[in-house]
């Protein structure tokens, strides 16, 4: 009796262990499941091995590593099976692994000495002048909730990938918390393009959203990986490596900016200069949880009309607290600077809205949508949200294709009109001018019938584009009709002037100038000479 007693004892002492909470999480409550980590280091075959470079300092190709591949390290965490008599690693474990970014030379007294001096910089960086690593190593000895290396549980769970400069040191408490909720989240590191420096710009934005997706292909062969539910999130300009991984692969199905660049007229500018660009893309729900900065406004995705977009703004907490900083404030205060008001608690609500937006969308959970709809009470003004919500997605412009090989132009001139009760522009101009020069290939529309059509519903949709009035004066030309053509080249050149739109580029506008300006010379002299 005393045996089986004590075995119970032992038991009882064993589940509580894996119950107890890491003090980072502060009011969060766990969910049901154990936490997982492990780290995957791979190499994105197709693209070549990256130098390291550190504050300008670019350092050489080690022998052997040239043709290895552009590293790509994935921090992964997990629902987990239980693993009897393992304890939690320690938050320095987190902080060891930023020496494995760039080059995965494995973690040696060496390596942890590396870790803890870039963790020591980034705080400075964000406004921690007074730390040192004395005032900093503290923090190393907290238990996290995660058990390294441990067996993942044998079912499939909602993949979110998560983009951001330090993932372990950065997102480690948000990703466990979401973990033990039924998420395998994936951190990936913010790499450059000939070398391991990010760049931010059009082309930087591209580099690191191909390596979001090569995990994304990486991890959707796991067993515990439900790939048909993905999600992404991403901090500062993160947020935008987030939204061009988004644009590029429809298979993701959710967006979430924390406290993100996406909503600044910088970030919007570098993400419509992509060639693939296309408002109609951005047709997945977005949640923008965002604080006082000059430069954010969400009115700077207002145009991204077609996903249903959640605003949560914290008017008390600032851009990196929403990052593992908002928690290690209550260890290590002014971590990274000033303090906010209630950083904590912004902190936790901000995790609840990130899981509650996770489940509404990627599970279609009621409770979460109820959340959404309708927050629960909260400490007085720490946060305010609204909801914009989606209007309905055209067709993408193979499915207009489609729809005018069976339906012919009707087909394509009803949809239009059925959409343009809600949307004022339902086709974008590169939409329309995708198809008036598909029209014009392969004999489609020899007597200018079918663009004539569609030019008239450009100039609905864009009645101040250059590009409207020079399709509307390129049919009317071809279609001999002297006076519509001269018109609208003239309108064509006058907007010119005033056209911001960054479908037309600098060559574009160049040449559509001319070919105006050509195209009405020749009109007038030949009034002129009958």
């Amino acid at each position: 009796m005393t045996k089986q007693l004590l075995t119970i004892i032992l038991c009882w002492l064993s589940s509580f262990s894996f119950a107890q909470k890491s003090i980072l999480w502060g009011n969060l409550k766990p969910g049901k499941h154990i936490v997982g980590f492990k780290v995957i280091q791979t190499y994105d075959l197709s693209r070549p091995f990256l130098p390291k470079q550190q504050e300008g300092i670019l350092s050489g190709v080690p022998e052997g590593w040239k043709h290895k591949g552009r590293q790509v390290q994935i921090s992964l965490w997990y629902p987990a099976q239980k693993v009897n008599s393992a304890k939690p690693i320690f938050f320095e474990h987190y902080i060891h692994l930023l020496s494995q970014i760039h080059q995965a030379t494995g973690v040696d007294n060496k390596a942890k000495k590396l870790g803890w001096k870039m963790f020591l910089k980034n705080t400075k960086m964000l406004g921690g002048k007074q730390n040192s690593l004395k005032r900093l190593a503290k923090l190393g000895k907290i238990n996290t909730q995660a058990y390294l290396n441990a067996p993942p549980k044998d079912e499939k769970h909602p993949l979110v990938l998560f983009p951001a400069g330090h993932p372990t040191a950065e997102i480690s408490i948000m990703a466990e918390y979401l973990a033990s909720k039924g998420y395998v989240v994936a951190g990936i590191p913010n790499l450059g393009i000939t070398s391991t420096a990010p760049e931010i710009s059009t082309v930087g934005l591209q580099a690191m959203a191909q390596d979001v997706l090569f995990t994304l292909g990486h991890l959707s062969g796991f067993q515990n990986v439900d790939r048909k539910k993905v999600a992404i999130i991403g901090n500062a300009f993160s947020s935008s490596i987030a939204a061009t991984a988004l644009l590029t692969n429809a298979d993701i199905d959710a967006l979430i900016s924390l406290e993100g660049g996406l909503l600044s007229d910088f970030e919007q500018r570098m993400l419509k200069q992509q060639l693939n660009y296309e408002v109609a893309s951005f047709d997945r729900p977005i949640l923008a949880i965002y604080a006082p900065h000059p430069a954010i406004d969400p009115q700077k995705i207002a145009h991204l009309k077609y996903a249903t977009r959640y605003f949560v703004h914290f008017p008390t907490m600032k851009e990196f607290h929403f990052l593992n900083y908002g928690s290690l404030e209550q260890q290590t205060p002014q971590i990274i600077g000033k303090t906010p008001k209630n950083v904590q608690q912004g902190y936790e609500w901000g995790c609840r809205y990130v899981y509650h937006f996770l489940n509404a969308t990627l599970k279609k959970d009621s409770k979460s949508q109820q959340f959404l709809r309708n927050p629960p009470k909260t400490p007085k003004n720490l946060f305010q949200t609204h909801t914009q919500t989606a209007l309905p997605a055209p067709p993408t412009i193979a499915q207009l294709k489609h729809l005018f090989t069976t339906q012919g132009m009707t087909g394509v001139e009803q949809t239009y009109q059925h959409l343009r009760h809600k949307d004022s522009s339902p086709f974008s101009l590169k939409y329309f001018d995708e198809l008036f020069k598909w029209l014009g290939w392969s004999s489609r529309d020899n007597q200018w019938v079918f663009r004539d059509k569609l030019a008239n519903m450009v100039l609905d949709s864009h009645p101040k584009s250059a590009l409207s009035h020079y399709f509307k004066a390129s049919v009317a030309n071809a279609q001999k009709n002297t006076s519509i053509a001269k018109k609208h080249f003239k309108q064509a050149l006058k907007c010119l002037d005033s056209d911001l739109s960054n479908y037309l580029s600098v060559g574009r506008r160049v040449r559509l100038r001319k070919y105006s300006q050509q195209a009405l010379n020749t009109l007038t002299k030949s009034k002129k000479q009958n």
